[in-house]
């Protein structure tokens, strides 16, 4: 006998406190009311029918992406894997308990940071994975668990039926040593990661999945996600700062933080809205005062300069230099660091740092040479 709906809706509520332990219960509770559930004639309907939805292979790449975006992604990852199949990882909103119960059922979304995420996800649009992949992994500091196909003896995978798909919808507690990322000190142990293990047609089969998907939909997405990423970012400074009443005076001045804000990440890197909140009420301010003589973008070019400073004197004192400052890797291998932009710049103009060095800032996920990462803009100006 499974729990009943209302029990598996109290083990959700209950892992909000974010221990693993009750994380772990509220992953098998979700699996032992599912195993209940794929019994029901109206769920083997379902199962029946699911593996008919898709008509490509490819399709979760899409849904990844499009997940990605919706969770405020600012990286994502898609990393092959000889041996073992596709790694994929991005920087957005973590898993939560609604999450593991939407991946194991069709039609339920949840809510991060504001935003609705897509049926798609939650409901039947994920589970277009399992067309390509016959075990899933999905995890990040906290959570962790896995979908995976049955096996025969011999490692022969079960004829596809309704019983035998039933495993789409029940969640499993994975090991941590199952992990391929598992190191608490990797650069990106607290993204979001899919694991996507034993893959059908093999890596050759991944990698013409891969070469399927057109180069103008990442950058569409990803334009997508800074212009979301900004108004969230504008209306948390707007909220902080103060509006300026209603009706169109209101609408005018988020518009401007929008600007700024996506023009301030173009220009330093991701910003937290503690470090960006004081230089940029008193750039509102003065647009304000202005009335409406002046343009956000002119504001912003009358400021921009006086901002940077600001910006870099608050990222750079001692409280915040641990997270925002930059690292690098030494002739010994050795990391070293953090250090703050200006002090790097002098060290540049003194021609102490070769063009090859490998560093590392804030909201990225490995080591890259300093030529890479400046490739379009002068080294820590």
């Amino acid at each position: 006998q499974g729990p009943t709906k209302a029990q598996l809706l109290s083990a959700v509520a209950q892992s909000a406190r974010f221990s693993e332990a009750i994380a772990e219960a509220a992953v098998r509770t979700i699996q032992r009311y599912y195993a209940v559930q794929v019994l029901e004639p109206s769920t083997r309907g379902f199962l029946s029918i699911l593996e008919k939805q898709f008509a490509r292979s490819d399709l979760y790449l899409f849904e990844v992406l499009q997940n990605a975006v919706d969770d405020g992604a600012l990286h994502v990852r898609f990393e092959p894997n000889q041996q073992k199949g596709l790694a994929v990882r991005h920087d957005g909103r973590r898993f939560n308990a609604l999450d593991v119960l939407g991946l194991s059922s069709v039609g339920l979304s949840t809510k991060g940071d504001g935003q609705k995420r897509t049926i798609g996800f939650m409901g039947i649009g994920f589970k277009a994975v399992y067309k390509r992949f016959a075990r899933v992994v999905i995890h990040d500091q906290l959570w962790r668990f896995s979908f995976e196909e049955p096996v025969q003896k011999g490692g022969i995978v079960q004829p596809k039926s309704a019983a035998s798909f039933g495993w789409v919808l029940q969640p499993r507690w994975e090991d941590r040593h199952a992990l391929w990322d598992n190191d608490p000190a990797s650069p990106t142990a607290g993204w979001c990661h899919f694991q996507l293990e034993r893959p059908r047609e093999g890596l050759q089969g991944v990698m013409s999945d891969l070469a399927k998907l057109p180069h103008s939909v990442p950058a569409l997405l990803g334009r997508q996600a800074l212009r979301g990423y900004a108004r969230r970012g504008a209306e948390r400074l707007a909220a902080a700062i103060g509006s300026n009443g209603s009706g169109v005076a209101a609408v005018r001045e988020l518009d401007a933080l929008q600007y700024w804000w996506l023009e301030a990440q173009r220009e330093w890197g991701v910003l937290a809205d503690e470090v960006a909140q004081q230089p940029f009420a008193r750039l509102l301010a003065a647009f304000r005062q202005s009335g409406m003589k002046v343009t956000k973008e002119s504001a912003w070019e009358s400021y921009k300069q006086q901002i940077g400073t600001e910006l870099q004197a608050l990222a750079e004192a001692p409280d915040r230099l641990q997270d925002w400052g930059w690292r690098y890797i030494d002739d010994s291998g050795n990391t070293q660091g953090p250090f703050g932009a200006s002090r790097l710049f002098n060290w540049l103009e003194a021609g102490k740092l070769r063009p090859t060095l490998r560093i590392r800032g804030r909201g990225m996920g490995d080591f890259q040479a300093l030529q890479e990462v400046f490739a379009h803009a002068k080294p820590f100006a």
